[in-house]
């Protein structure tokens, strides 16, 4: 029997039993299996003692490609989990049966004539334990054309003797022995019409198991050929741009054999990278693509066959080549990937807004361009400054960061620096519109060094907008004198309306200085602007300390102004729909060890209080 399919989702399942006589044994050969991490191929004998391989077989030396019985057995092949997504190739097998005496799978001293597209498996005696018959064999393969030997286990004390002529036309023996021959990848050897395979195992008694598993086939040999390569050639990549490129029937059939592909994609434009995301799987032995540009210096190069986990990957040079070739037999899924040029540069530094400038945009590098995810080891800081008389609307229209990068970080800050929001969450849930008072703003974004990623699934980076808009402005003026030296700042919730600025401008008497004390948090509820002076034209206080108050229990927090003068703007935040808004304080030029003349419990201020309403 045998299986040969081509799959991005769940298997059928199938089953079927493969009898033998008393005596005999099954032994399930796989010349192909590269599927889903949970599609398997379970062997049971008679008594319900089974065995199984899942997943991409063919990808992992260490993985017998092997399934035996000692007795009739029943083979099932089915999935065991959801699939993952990817094309895979599948799963080619074929079941013989044995003698359980000698546990051969073939015939030793025989002449083998080779049909294109029926593997012939050169497994060694009792595989995958160590052979115990110790005689010398040897097996002559013939073919109208061509052969091809792949190598995916080979571990022995004595050589194995591969003897031919060579595809140039030139007459080779190529022996191989040891622990290592397969340890990284399978070896594969090519041969005119004929070819003999010797060995003799060796009776030496070693601490692991000793054999091999070897694929024999015939093909004919053909022109490499590149039309089944979607845009092959050199291709320079623009700022912004995609270039697809892969094999043509990628997801719906196997590449065709003697199949040549090159790439270059390059781009010399500064601050920019080029990056690469490619789902990919080949034949495992002999189908390659090599890759220079994206490892790190100072390899640079990489091979790809098999199945190669998907990712996106950023380039360590400005040119990327890829080569990719396929023999005459046994092809794959094949590949498809994206070729990306992303704008690394930030357009860091410090902006004005204007009255005839009120709009601004700051989004990470590439993100407008439609780049899929930003650039490594970005550290963008960004500045913007407005006249105290505005306050700026700042709406996050977008921030989706990178899974898996904690390092990456996204904060906004007001002139104090104090941190309004800072966030390294793939997905978040927080805030996204904020009033800013204090005339400056400024964004923070900073992303880690690692060059390799997961696929991104949505676009990932942010987008910000910036809106000036004019204060609209309630202002109360208060002047202390010697029998009214205490004022009530409260907003009794913000009853003038939410969409205001509350201005307190404030006089102490000759001398003395203006001290505001605060009876509730401002962090959520409102932005606080605090000038040691009568106007905006003064130095503003840094208020930051307040807005790390969870709480007001206890001695309330102070501000002092340095003269006899302050101006005091509340702005309540009308985006803040969980928490009550209200604002809570006290001024006075009143200090310890002043004659108190008048209590502070009462609801109505003191000072001489003239109120105006100023846009």
């Amino acid at each position: 029997m045998s299986w040969l399919f081509l799959c991005n989702n769940s298997l059928f399942r199938y089953r079927y039993t493969h009898n033998v006589e008393q005596g005999e044994g099954v032994a399930v050969l796989f010349h192909q299996f590269l599927a889903n991490a949970g599609d398997c191929v379970t062997a049971c004998d008679v008594n319900s003692v089974c065995q199984s391989t899942c997943g991409d077989v063919m990808d992992h030396p260490k993985t017998k490609k092997i399934l035996i019985t000692n007795s009739s057995a029943t083979i099932t092949m089915q999935s065991t989990a959801p699939a993952d997504g990817n094309y895979h190739t599948g799963i080619y097998a074929k079941s013989i049966s044995f003698d359980l005496a000698t546990r051969t799978y073939f015939d030793c001293n025989s002449t083998v004539d080779l049909k294109d597209g029926e593997p012939f498996f050169l497994v060694s005696q009792n595989y995958p334990n160590t052979p115990y018959q110790f005689s010398r064999c040897e097996v002559t393969f013939a073919a109208v054309d061509a052969i091809r030997v792949a190598i995916y286990d080979l571990v022995t004390v004595n050589s194995v003797l591969f003897k031919g002529v060579d595809i140039s036309g030139k007459p080779v023996e190529v022996r191989l022995s040891g622990r290592h021959v397969t340890d990284d990848e399978p070896v594969a050897l090519y041969f005119l019409k004929s070819l003999q395979v010797s060995f003799a195992p060796s009776n030496r008694t070693t601490s692991y198991s000793r054999g091999f598993y070897i694929l024999v086939d015939s093909f004919k040999r053909g022109s490499a050929s590149s039309e089944a390569c979607m845009n092959n050639g050199a291709v320079t990549v623009h700022s912004g741009q995609t270039v697809l490129f892969g094999t043509a029937n990628f997801g719906s059939g196997t590449y065709p054999p003697n199949m040549q592909c090159s790439y270059s994609f390059s781009s010399d434009l500064k601050d920019h990278l080029l990056a690469i995301s490619m789902e990919f799987e080949t034949e495992k032995c002999c189908d390659v693509m090599f890759i220079d540009g994206i490892a790190p210096p100072p390899y640079n190069l990489y091979n790809y066959q098999g199945f190669m986990q998907r990712t996106f990957q950023f380039a360590s040079t400005q040119v990327i080549t890829m080569n990719f070739t396929s023999d005459g037999t046994v092809q794959g899924v094949g590949f498809n990937g994206s070729v990306y040029n992303i704008d690394c540069a930030c357009g860091s530094g410090v902006y004005q807004l204007t009255p005839n400038d009120t709009l601004l945009q700051i989004t990470s590098p590439g993100f407008l361009h439609g780049a899929p995810t930003y650039c490594p080891e970005l550290n963008c800081f960004w500045t913007i400054k407005f006249p105290v008389d505005y306050e700026v609307m700042l709406n996050i229209s977008d921030i989706n960061l990178r899974t898996g990068s904690q390092q990456d970080q996204f904060v906004i800050a007001d002139n104090f620096a104090r941190v309004l929001l800072s966030t390294n969450s793939t997905t978040y849930y927080g805030p996204t519109r904020f009033i800013i008072t204090s005339g400056q703003v400024s964004i923070n974004f900073t992303s880690a060094s690692t060059m390799v990623l997961s696929p991104p699934l949505t676009r990932e980076g942010f987008l910000v907008d910036l809106r000036m808009v004019k204060k609209y402005i309630r202002r109360t003026v208060i002047t202390f004198t010697d029998d009214s030296f205490m004022a009530d700042i409260s907003t009794r919730s913000f009853v003038e309306g939410l969409n205001v600025t509350y201005e307190y401008s404030i006089t102490a008497r000759p001398g003395k200085k203006v001290t505001t004390h605060f009876f509730t948090t401002l962090n959520g509820i409102a932005n606080l602007e605090i000038y040691d002076g009568s106007d905006t034209s003064a130095a503003m206080i840094d208020t930051s300390f307040l807005y790390n108050l969870t709480t007001m229990d206890g001695v309330p927090m102070s501000v002092r102004s340095t003269g006899e003068k302050l101006l005091v703007r509340v702005r309540p935040n009308l985006f803040n729909t969980k928490e009550k808004l209200d604002f809570q304080a006290m001024v006075t030029d009143w200090s310890q060890g002043t004659h108190c003349t008048h209590g502070i419990n009462s609801t109505q201020p003191y000072g001489r209080e003239e109120n105006k309403w100023k846009e």
